[in-house]
């Protein structure tokens, strides 16, 4: 996530919550999914999908 914060237009999108998801794919499998963070809208935060409802 903190990769993300380095691009400044990324970061301007993040802190508005615009993007309601972010997906990471794995950088040694092609095209699996590595991790996906979704936006709490109650809280104004990013959460692992584990920590989702």
């Amino acid at each position: 996530m903190f990769d993300l914060t380095l691009n400044p237009i990324i970061k301007d999108l993040i802190s508005m919550n615009v993007i309601e998801r972010i997906i990471f794919l794995d950088e040694t499998k092609k095209g699996n999914i590595k991790e996906i963070y979704f936006l709490d809208k109650k809280n104004k935060e990013y959460l692992p999908k584990t920590d989702r409802e």
